[in-house]
């Protein structure tokens, strides 16, 4: 069997946490004919390879620890707080391509309100100021 994980680069894997859980034996460093890691880059996606001997009715469990990278405003999605896909493993056996479900991840965004709302309490103390300065000037002429 030949599993394929795709990683987005928004997403940083911890590789020294992975681990392969078969359904007699727990393995902390995994027995597999082959292993490959291509990382994400800046732009592109990265995957993780295993090639593995499954035997009729053992089951395998793959799971390592992500760390959700913050992304730059400009690339984010229009709807930023919906989260973002990652996409199903790929499971190639003999005849058979299987993919499965992808997930939907929310990873950290910035505030985009932010902005707005530094403009807005900047104002406020001015307009409160300058309402003061007036007021204290009219009264001490009158």
């Amino acid at each position: 069997i030949n599993l394929i994980d795709i990683i987005p680069n928004y997403i940083n894997i911890l590789l020294s946490t992975y681990t392969i859980q078969n359904k007699s034996l727990y393995l902390s460093n995994p027995q597999v004919n082959q292993l490959a890691i291509q990382l994400p880059t800046y732009q592109t996606y990265g995957y993780v390879s295993y090639n593995y001997i499954l035997l009729s009715n053992e089951q395998l469990v793959i799971s390592y620890t992500i760390n959700k990278l913050l992304i730059h405003r400009e690339k984010h999605l229009t709807n930023a707080n919906r989260g973002i896909d990652i996409p199903g493993v790929i499971i190639i056996s003999n005849d058979q391509i299987v993919i499965s479900k992808s997930a939907l991840v929310t990873v950290p965004y910035p505030d985009y309100t932010m902005p707005f709302n530094v403009i807005t309490l900047c104002s406020t103390v001015l307009a409160f100021l300058l309402g003061s300065m007036i007021n204290v000037i009219i009264k001490s002429k009158s």
